[in-house]
């Protein structure tokens, strides 16, 4: 047999400081005869080769399949199946020979796969391959089916097992829908991933699967100080195992040899990757029932390894500097988006984009990257002849289209022909807005913005409702377009704060006003509220008479600059209400960012005060005593009361630049500088140290109410890193830093789109794990069973459910707070079934927390058993309480009517809202009918209606239908 070698690149590892083992299976030509094996042309064999390494997604199963099935990967060879109990199935098709024979295994491959791809032809289910059922030893040795050439493999993980549900990572652009007996099936518009994660596996070896049209690899990461030779996997269907001359694993099958690619191990230690030798070796008795397992060679297991949640970083940079600014994922695709600016003439993925070539000098540049940020989608320049440069990005909601604002000193910058200002405004700098298509292949509109004086703009936001496009930042010109009709058309002193209002195709600027006093004022940051649609805009203020303070939080300037945050209506034609924000000494607010369940406004930025007002009670109520502090500060949505404010710093300089709210929990993100080696919340970070004398980047992880550090990390090694940008992916939770680094040893960058640095300055971007910890403490997927027609104001207790973290099980303890109804409150038990009213109930040598108040953090450790009560709500609605376990959010939601509706519209019980029933009778209630006319056809009686249905929906559901 001659072995077909897979693509056996190491693929991207979870950490970077872990020993990673990495396989690959090779799938296609998976199955060899003597007289199926052809020597085919080089071309065909480059197309074969580039084919084979196509990346294959994951498919996950929302009912198109047995229930026993997890994911699916389609390749050239064939499916292979990842099963709920953590299998791995590999269903092949058959070699070719002659045509008959390949119209026979056609037809008996395609009958078989459309069975298990959920096409009822002719089988009457879908279903997995017999070895996913449980009859292993009917496939061991065994064709499928008499009728086809097919084969079916079964991986296990012997003396393993999986603690959680297998999980899709990494999520791909493409959707995928199912059709069954020509209807569209309930598994429609499915998320695909590039990835299945399946936990750790082993004690201290975690597993992870990725899929090509030529393999699929397994990547088993050894934890610090575990021991690899517990890795053990059983192949069910081969007649024997054996090595081949290559080192492949060789499974001998009724139809054929398969091969198993050799392995790869390697280590990441400085940042520089070190491959270990490592091969495989047969555990049994003999061949026939062996399993296999993994010899290494020697590696560093002094050395402090950790399972590391910097999932990924890329650099991304040419021959010059570049800085990036801000970053933003689009909410179709999940792809990040990077602005910035850049002096390189060789910016890597220019080609096919918008403006492939730099313009002169400083340009600014658009990059488009894959979630995992393995991949450089594409780059594009935005520039002329002069210097440019983007500070701020956005994705309509709408068009998916992207939208990118800063400032230029071009009179010849491209697109601005049609636009609202297709000129320059005078000799200094003007303000920009331009309009990509989602692939930045086509630019497809720019605007100036500006008059006489310089401009500069720093922050982009649109409408959610109008889709109209929202601009702000700073200018020194009187003669700004666009003021006159604004809350503040004339300019105050020199440099005055602005806000632009401009239709969604940048044909138009429909309105803009300035925001100054007597002073500097600058816009840093620009949010528009979810709820009302106001416009708020934060920044750095000189003025001690900035308009529309009065009534405000703070009415007045304190010494220095102050922080100011100011609310227009959504024309920009009336300014509502401004506050000052500050102390005793210089402050100023780089972020902006509104929740968008409480409608709360949260600002962050830096300062030197040590008197900043609202810090009692917060998460770090002082100083940490460097020559300035970040800070985050929380105001209701008036802005007439700030709610609550905390520092964050060590005893260096600290900076917050840019903040994000993880809207599934309510919890706040922020992210800065610092100069602090002493940062407080570090301790089991990502990166928990940081080198020497130099600027590092840090994220921290807030409870919505600012009263709670949760966790930070420092981000960079032995150069400068500034993180810039935040954002946190709306599908998978994980949380993206940009910005500008000097480090050539950035943490995660092995195997990221460009894993090393380039001349000078790199921009970057990293990926971290939802909760920023060493270990990703996220626990296993759990729910609380919301309950219904609950009596009001009555305390609830819910089901307990079983925190289960992975790596480590039993030996990582992690926070769990609680946030919501009033009276939120939670126990915490290592035994099942002791979280009753009474500490008592427990059985004897139980342990419980009995129940305590759910707004503190309590740690538990894997395996402890949680349940929440609250009291219901009064007179009629909803309750809910979040239990907030890693960024997590687990609800436990009561209701006087339905638990996820508010009321029950189940009319007849039967779990259904149908038409036909529940349709009828409210559509008839509505236009007032009564007697026997409401309830006619639907198989209710009138009785039910008049006594039991109307007055429960009319109690439950606010409504008011009549009486007979």
């Amino acid at each position: 047999m001659q072995s077909h070698p897979s693509n056996r690149r190491a693929a991207r590892g979870a950490h970077t400081l872990a020993l990673s083992l990495i396989l690959a299976l090779a799938l296609t030509p998976l199955i060899e005869t003597a007289d199926a094996a052809q020597t085919p042309t080089p071309t065909l064999a480059t197309v074969q080769h580039k084919l084979a390494s196509t990346s294959v997604p994951w498919v996950p199963n929302a009912g198109q399949w047995d229930a026993r099935a997890a994911f699916r990967a389609q390749s050239f060879a064939g499916s292979v199946w990842v099963t709920t109990d953590g299998k791995l199935v590999h269903q092949f098709n058959g070699a070719r020979s002659n045509v008959a024979a390949d119209a026979t295994a056609r037809a008996n491959v395609g009958a078989d796969l459309a069975a298990l791809s959920g096409r009822r032809e002719a089988r009457p289910s879908p279903r997995l391959p017999k070895s996913v059922r449980g009859d292993v030893s009917s496939v061991r040795g065994e064709p499928v089916d008499p009728r086809s050439p097919g084969w079916v493999l079964t991986e296990r993980f012997v003396g393993g097992a999986i603690k959680q549900a297998p999980r899709g990572s990494d999520p791909h652009i493409g959707r995928v829908s199912f059709m069954t007996s020509g209807t569209l099936a309930q598994a429609g518009n499915l998320h695909s991933y590039g990835q299945v994660e399946l936990g750790e596996v082993f004690p201290g070896v975690s597993v992870a699967l990725k899929a090509t049209n030529a393999n699929v690899e397994k990547l088993f990461t050894v934890a610090p100080g575990r021991d690899p030779s517990v890795i053990r996997m059983a192949v069910d269907g081969a007649k024997r195992l054996s090595i081949g001359s290559d080192g492949s694993l060789v499974a001998k099958t009724g139809n054929g040899d398969i091969a198993f690619t050799a392995p790869i191990a390697f280590q990441e230690i400085d940042g520089a990757r070190k491959d270990i030798p490592v091969a495989y070796h047969l555990v049994g008795p003999d061949a026939t029932t062996a399993h296999y397992a993994f010899t290494l060679g020697d590696y560093d297991r002094t050395r402090p390894l950790t399972i590391d949640p910097l999932l990924a970083s890329t650099y991304l940079g040419g021959g010059g500097n570049e800085q990036a600014y801000d970053l933003a994922i689009h909410p179709s695709s999940g792809e990040i988006y990077v602005v910035g600016s850049t002096i390189s003439t060789d910016l890597p993925g220019t080609a096919g984009g918008a403006q492939p070539a730099n313009g002169t000098g400083r340009d600014a540049f658009v990059t488009r990257f894959n979630a995992a940020l393995t991949t450089r989608l594409q780059s594009t320049y935005l520039g002329g002849s002069g210097t440019d440069s983007a500070r701020a990005l956005a994705i309509h909601p709408n068009s998916g289209q992207v939208y990118v604002v800063g400032n230029t000193f071009s009179a010849d910058l491209p697109g601005t022909v049609g636009g609202a200002q297709p000129t320059i405004g005078g000799t200094s700098a003007d303000a920009f807005v331009t309009r990509f298509n989602a692939t930045l292949t086509i630019r497809l509109q720019s605007t100036y913005l500006g008059g006489t004086g310089f401009e500069e703009a720093q922050s982009i936001a649109i409408h959610p409702v109008l889709g109209e496009v929202y601009v702000a930042g700073a200018t020194n010109s009187g003669n700004m377009p666009g003021m006159l009709g604004g809350a503040q058309a004339t300019k105050g002193a020199l440099y005055d704060a602005f806000v632009a209002r401009f239709n969604s195709t940048l044909t138009s600027l429909i309105q803009s006003t300035h925001l100054g006093g007597n002073g500097d004022d600058f816009a840093n940051a620009l949010a528009i509220h979810p709820a009302s649609g106001q416009v708020y805009i934060a920044g750095s203020t000189e003025s001690s008479d900035l308009p529309g303070t009065a009534g405000g939080a703070q009415t007045t300037k304190n010494v220095g600059s102050d922080a100011f945050v100011a609310r227009f209506n959504s024309t920009l034609t009336s300014r509502l209400q401004s506050s000052y924000y500050g102390g005793g000494a210089g402050d100023a607010a780089a972020s902006l960012v509104i929740h968008p369940i409480s409608g709360d406004v949260y600002l962050g930025g830096g300062t030197e005060s040590a008197n900043l007002p609202g810090v009692a009670g917060g998460a770090q109520p002082a100083t940490g005593g460097g020559s300035s502090d970040a800070f985050v500060t929380r105001f209701n949505a008036a802005l007439n009361n700030y709610l609550q404010s905390t520092y964050l710093g060590g005893s260096n300089y600290d900076e917050v630049t840019s903040l994000a709210i993880r809207p599934s929990s309510g919890e706040v993100l922020a992210a800065g500088r610092t100069y602090s080696s002493d940062l407080p919340g570090i301790a089991g970070g990502a990166q928990g140290a940081t080198s020497g004398w130099i600027v590092n980047s840090f994220v921290t992880r807030l409870n919505a109410a600012l009263t709670f550090r949760l966790q930070s990390t420092y981000l960079g090694q032995s150069g400068d890193t500034y993180a810039l940008a935040l954002a946190v992916h709306p599908a998978t939770g994980e949380v993206y830093a940009a910005g500008q680094t000097n480090a050539s040893d950035l943490p995660g960058a092995a195997n990221g789109a460009q894993a090393s640095k380039n001349a000078g300055d790199d921009a970057f971007v990293s990926r971290l794990s939802v909760d920023l910890t060493s270990v990703n403490r996220v626990p296993n997927p759990v729910a609380f069973i919301h309950q219904s027609h609950v009596p009001s104001g009555s305390i609830r207790r819910s089901n307990e459910v079983r925190l289960e973290i992975t790596p480590n099980p039993g030996n990582n303890q992690q926070a769990v707070y609680l946030s919501g109804a009033p009276g939120s409150e939670m126990c915490v038990t290592n035994t099942p079934r002791c979280c009753g009213e009474l500490a008592s109930s427990c059985p004897s040598g139980g342990f419980t927390t009995g129940w305590i108040p759910g707004t503190s953090p309590y740690n538990f450790l894997s395996g402890d058993y949680l349940a929440v009560r609250h009291t219901s709500a009064s007179p009629s609605g909803t309750a809910e309480t979040l239990a907030i376990v890693s960024g997590v959010a687990i609800p436990f939601r009561t209701s006087t009517g339905n638990a996820n509706i508010a009321c029950n519209l189940d009319m007849n019980g039967d779990d259904v809202i149908s038409h036909t029933v529940e349709g009828l009778i409210l559509v008839r209630a509505m236009l007032g009918l009564s007697g026997g006319a409401v309830v006619q056809e639907t198989g209710i009686s009138q009785v039910e209606w008049d006594t039991g249905l109307r007055p429960a929906i009319n109690q439950h559901c606010g409504t008011n239908f009549k009486s007979p």
